[in-house]
């Protein structure tokens, strides 16, 4: 009998679509983990675990933070209950009965309190895959310290390498606040952009790999994820060590690369960035830009190149400035040398409006309609698979599943509101954002 390719005989529509998962984590690695398993079809259930605080990481339903959470909410239920009450823990273990996945990024001691810790959910669920996301992670001298984004980057000197080889200033040097004030500045947008998104990554990753194995062997079992190990890996490089090893780049001083041959530079109109890394590019490059001279000349040649890295930015810079960005994006490309200009709008109109944005699905519309936000354009899939394809639905408002999931699970109307009343359960009434 033909099974659609799943070798369970069961066709699939979408990849997961017969896994839940109970999403207890907050702020971003945890929650966004989860977003990438929704959008493979999986019905993931965000738990608002304290309805009368609000969950960490939503906010308000404006600015930045709103955007953030139709990312890390997107294509999820919610439910907001108070797991400080008996009534609330009830509930909840009657999901876990049910679940596939469980996962949280609550310190050590606090899943026990809050009856969602794996010894108790093994003996709800016994397949249950229990994952938890931490920053140090459940053992060690540091598993009970607070985590928030930029610490790995902080910890695995990811500020210092991305910031330029002029931050830090020296220790003795003299600063005036303001300049204390812009090098503080500067040094935390070097670590602010990986350290979340890479755990994200680690999460979704490591709830693939439990499905995977029980699969195989019939059995749930507990999953460590922290942001240490994952940011580790994705730094990979610096892990490595041995005799003669030779020393990790750093960006030049003005951040724009790190060497001559890897960089940008500033066009006739606009700025490009040059990636020549290899040898059989660097001769094609010269013979494109018509400076066969270059390639010939000893300073530029290995290894005594980067020895002379000043002069030849100084060169290849005047002769960038002789044409336009998008000149030299087809010139070099047509070559085999990947040189791209760099988009000099906003990252938001690259994703609404750029062609190849939206050939690759970088961004989608939702395939359902959010009671706030109506139809809006959303983030497309991290992965497209040809036979399964995603599924990318809205976020939901606090709290919106509620009463559904409460039902599913055998409670009736007139306890629904008791609990309510008491403040076990909540939710917020629809709105739209705009009206008119």
């Amino acid at each position: 009998m033909d099974d659609g390719g799943t070798g369970t005989g069961k066709a699939l529509k979408h990849l997961l679509e017969d896994i839940t998962v109970l999403d207890f984590s907050t702020v971003i690695a945890g929650p966004y983990g989860a977003s990438m398993i929704a959008d493979l079809g999986a019905r993931v259930i965000k738990v608002d675990a304290t309805p009368e605080r609000g969950p960490a990481g939503r906010g308000g339903v404006v600015g930045a933070q709103a955007l953030g959470n139709l990312r890390t909410y997107a294509g999820k239920e919610c439910i907001r209950v108070d797991l400080q009450t008996d009534e609330g823990k009830e509930f909840i273990h009657k999901l876990i009965a049910k679940a596939d996945v469980l996962l949280h990024n609550f310190r050590p001691g606090v899943p026990d309190r809050l009856g969602i810790d794996y010894e108790t959910c093994r003996k709800i669920n016994p397949g249950l895959i229990h994952v938890y996301i931490g920053a140090y992670g459940a053992t060690g001298p540091h598993m009970r310290r607070p985590g928030a984004h930029p610490l790995p980057g902080a910890l695995f000197g990811g500020a210092l390498r991305q910031s330029g080889r002029a931050m830090p200033p020296p220790t003795y040097q003299e600063m005036t606040m303001e300049e204390i004030k812009d090098t503080s500045r500067r040094m935390m947008r070097a670590n602010e952009g990986n350290p979340d998104p890479n755990s994200s990554q680690g999460v979704g990753t490591a709830i693939m790999l439990g499905l995977l194995s029980r699969e195989r062997t019939g059995e749930g079992q507990a999953i460590q994820v922290t942001m240490m190990c994952a940011n580790a890996w994705a730094n990979h490089d610096e892990a490595y060590d041995y005799p003669g090893r030779p020393s990790y780049a750093i960006p030049d001083a003005e951040c724009y690369g790190l060497h001559a041959l890897y960089r940008l530079y500033e066009a006739k109109e606009g700025w490009v960035f040059l990636a020549c890394p290899f040898e059989e590019e660097w001769a094609t490059l010269c013979e494109t830009i018509g400076r066969s001279d270059l390639h010939e000349d000893p300073r530029f040649a290995p290894p005594a190149r980067r020895m002379h890295d000043e002069e030849l930015i100084h060169e290849l810079s005047a002769v960038f400035a002789t044409k336009t960005a998008d000149e030299w994006e087809e010139l070099l490309t047509a070559r085999d040398v990947a040189c791209v200009r760099v988009t000099d709008t906003n990252t938001e109109e690259f994703f609404l409006d750029d062609s190849h944005a939206k050939d690759n699905e970088l961004t989608v519309e939702v395939e359902d309609e959010s009671p706030r936000y109506g139809k809006y354009v959303r983030p497309g899939g991290i992965v497209h698979l040809s036979e399964t394809p995603g599924r990318y639905r809205a976020a939901p408002y606090p709290g919106e599943h509620t009463k559904s999931v409460m039902m599913e699970v055998g409670y009736k109307d007139e306890e629904i509101g008791d609990y309510q009343e008491r403040r076990i359960v909540d939710w917020e009434e629809p709105s739209p954002l705009f009206s008119g």
